[in-house]
């Protein structure tokens, strides 16, 4: 097994030089043998590259296995010392915590360090005997630098106020952070008391430190903390984790981090958390030989400490979130049960219900019933009704019947009159079968489509219906969205219909609706519903040959910033013979970036035969507008932006760019993989700057509020920088919308196109 380190620090910490890294790979070699199970799971030929960085900010990033290469990649961060001298032994402690980390690394590969911990000493005296490892060059520019004013001064170990700190400490502390996550379904956490109880015993139990003062010095304090990971079988040990100020500047800490196996937090009883503690035990015992100190007196009174623990109080806070919502799931389920009831107890309701049952299997009652008693919201959110009937379709002709649909119409006609609700919702849903339900299509009504737009739903319900059970190419291009909803925006006036993964029964309170569900219970259509709609209804039309029908819905996906129903613009105007029309929508596809293999359809097959065809092969993808309006105060961020974010737990502000609030962060994490910073803006949709734009928004029949905001910003930032797509993130309310991106470019970028939404020329 090979060894080989090599270096990615900033210009201000790169002192060591190629001798050093060659040392220290040798000295590294020498000490470590592949374990068994190492080479069961990789080899004894592997190679284990480590690069010594202080760009990131974690301590230790994530492995990246290289089977081809037979290479582990590894990099450790840190904070180093500015390179200002000559002499070795002024870096030995950042040698000290570069050689720890490494024999964090090797454990966690289930390598023993024993012999490189216990040779610590031997090889900080063998590197401080050697001038070589210091490289001169690199001192001697940080040292122009700082001469110059262009470096910043860092305190030294020995300046007066570390001194002070110092002496002021004692020789070595400890203190118990406590956990820090819990699961998901977890009633209890731990109390500040449980923290404060542990910390205090095992301070009372602390032995003799004398070897980790020689190893590091006094006015050390160790710090502990664990976590319940779920899916964890073995306990694991992190770090040391290092503060993020400059080592050997104060204050010293050493922070170790303790995963432990699945443990649910749900009984209130003490005693069935003995094994998670005495687990808990167990690593800070290895963790403090580890380090040089005596950790007899814990060992030994492991069972005494678990048996005084079991008798305190005050150890849980209980958490009655998941009961709360339960108790008003159940609430708001009794309420829509009464409710079903007095329909069904009207007679004249209870007649039609039972001329239908008599030719169809059918389920009636009411969805979701909000009262004024819930008090959470205004006006009609706080009454108002969605009833709910599922008709079994009684066979696969694909055709609704009509009496079906005459006799529902009735029914919700009595059940407004007896509700006599603000506002009233009525699904009208056609299932295969009531209890299977591999498919569904429902029609959203109100009392204002009695009148004539209730023809136009049907008429789409009818076709979902029809294609859902006779045509295998749109079931199978709708595998994953089998289930439809077909409605009509009184707002916007426009037919609604698309598709989804679950059926859609607006069974949540309005504030607890998803989007799609809010805009269409207020009878709008935002950009969102107006892309899918029109989509679905294009597609609908297509598959029923109706080409010059599935122009215009397609248009409102295009409208809607969807560039390849451009394309299948072009396809239905190929097979209505317009191929001046159909190049000219083509050609607008190609440049708004849709793949030229879309013309390989067998719809353009009398097109590619057309002389206009042969033009489409030179047009390109057109570069997108320069920004309306320049970003201003200018872009200038700090030059120690990394230590501001960290000096402020992990989080800076800047309010240059207001309305908008920049914060950058620290310690953020995505999809398991740790971020060095989080670039993230944050504003009030309602804010005064942004009433312009939110009036257009609202010409366009979209509710300009967080949610609706964050939509649009992600599809022009996506479709400006596709590149920078996957950086895109946002956690929006309606009362706030919150964009972030990765990197420092991106978020840019980003604020310039926001502040030109709001500040057009």
């Amino acid at each position: 097994m090979k060894v080989s380190f090599q270096k990615q620090c900033d210009e201000d910490e790169d002192w060591f030089s190629s001798t050093f890294l060659d040392w220290l790979a040798k000295q590294i070699h020498t000490r470590v043998e592949p374990s068994k199970s190492f080479c069961e799971q990789y080899g004894k030929d592997w190679e284990i590259a480590i690069a010594i960085t202080t760009i990131w900010l974690e301590r230790i990033r994530e492995p990246e296995i290289r089977r081809s290469k037979k290479k582990i990649e590894w990099a450790m961060s840190l904070t180093l010392r500015p390179g200002k001298s000559l002499e070795p032994a002024f870096y030995s402690k950042d040698v000290r915590a570069i050689i720890d980390t490494v024999a964090t690394m090797l454990s966690r590969l289930e390598i023993d360090p024993s012999r490189i911990l216990a040779d610590i000493p031997t090889l900080l005296k063998d590197f401080e005997s050697n001038p070589k490892m210091v490289s001169a060059q690199a001192v001697k520019n940080y040292l122009q630098k700082l001469e110059a004013g262009k470096a910043p001064h860092l305190p030294e170990p020995d300046d007066a106020s570390s001194v002070q700190n110092t002496v002021s400490m004692r020789n070595v502390g400890l203190e118990f952070d406590g956990s820090h996550s819990y699961q998901y379904g977890d009633k209890y956490f731990f109390s500040d008391r449980f923290h404060e109880w542990w910390g205090r015993q095992l301070r009372k139990r602390l032995g003799k430190n004398k070897a980790f003062v020689e190893q590091n010095g006094k006015g050390w304090t160790l710090s502990f903390s664990f976590d319940v990971q779920e899916k964890r079988k073995k306990p694991e040990v992190f770090g040391p984790q290092l503060p993020r100020t400059r080592l050997g500047d104060p204050p010293h800490m050493r922070g170790w981090y303790i995963a432990l196996p699945s443990f649910p937090l749900k009984y209130p009883d003490l005693k069935a958390y003995v094994p998670l503690m005495r687990q808990f035990l167990e690593q800070i015992v290895l963790i403090l030989e580890r380090e040089g100190m005596d950790a007899k007196r814990i060992k030994d009174e492991t069972e005494l400490l678990l048996k005084e623990f079991t008798k305190q109080r005050g150890m849980f806070e209980y958490d009655d979130l998941d009961d709360y919502i339960e108790a008003e799931e159940k609430k708001e389920r009794d309420r829509a049960k009464d409710s079903a009831k007095s329909l069904k107890d009207d007679p004249d309701i209870a007649a039609r219900l039972k001329n239908l049952r008599r030719k169809y299997e059918l389920k009636f009652g009411v969805a979701f019933d909000a009262t004024a008693k819930q008090r959470r919201g205004k006006g009609w959110m706080t009454d108002y009704v969605v009833v709910d009937l599922t008709v079994a379709m009684p066979s696969k002709n694909g055709k609704i019947p009509d009496d079906v649909y005459r006799d529902a119409t009735e029914v919700f006609k009595l059940a407004e009159k007896t509700l006599n609700r603000s506002r009233a919702y009525f699904c009208l849903r056609f299932v295969p079968d009531l209890k299977r339900r591999p498919w569904s299509v429902a029609m959203l009504l109100t009392s204002r489509d009695w009148a004539d737009t209730h023809s136009l739903i049907k008429q789409a319900a009818t076709d979902c219906v029809a294609l859902t059970l006779e045509n295998s190419t749109f079931k199978k291009q709708y595998a994953n969205y089998t289930h439809a909803l077909c409605s009509y925006s009184h707002r916007n006036k426009c037919l609604i219909a698309f598709p989804s993964e679950v059926a859609i029964t607006f069974g949540d309170h309005f504030s607890d609706c998803d989007n799609v569900e809010r805009v269409l219970l207020t009878g709008g259509c935002d950009r969102n519903i107006h892309c899918m709609s029109g989509v679905y209804l294009g597609n609908l039309n297509y598959f029923l040959q109706r080409h010059r029908e599935a122009i215009p819905h397609w248009q409102r996906a295009a409208d809607a910033g969807e560039p390849e129903a451009l394309m299948c613009i072009g396809s239905a105007f190929a097979m209505l013979g317009d191929m001046t029309q159909a190049f000219r929508f083509c050609k607008l596809a190609l440049q708004k970036g849709v793949p030229s293999k879309l013309l390989d359809d067998p719809d353009f097959a009398v097109f590619r035969r057309h002389p206009l065809f042969a033009k489409l092969k030179t047009v390109r993808e057109a570069k997108p507008a320069k920004l309306a309006k320049p970003l201003s105060p200018k872009w200038n961020m700090p030059q120690n932006l990394k230590e501001l974010v960290e000096e402020n737990e992990g989080m800076w502000e800047d309010e240059r760019w207001k309305p908008i609030l920049l914060t950058v962060m620290s310690g953020v994490s995505n999809r398991g993989r740790r971020i060095p910073l989080y670039w993230q803006l944050e504003f009030d949709p309602y804010a005064r700057a942004f009433k312009a734009a939110g009036k257009q928004m609202k010409e366009c029949g979209i509710e300009p509020d967080g949610g609706a905001w964050a939509e649009l910003i992600e599809r022009e930032f996506k479709q400006r920088y596709p590149k920078l797509a996957r950086e895109f993130d946002s956690d929006s309310e309606t009362s706030t919308c919150v964009v972030s991106v990765k990197s420092e470019g991106a978020c840019k970028k980003l604020l310039e196109l926001v502040w030109s939404m709001i500040y057009p020329k």
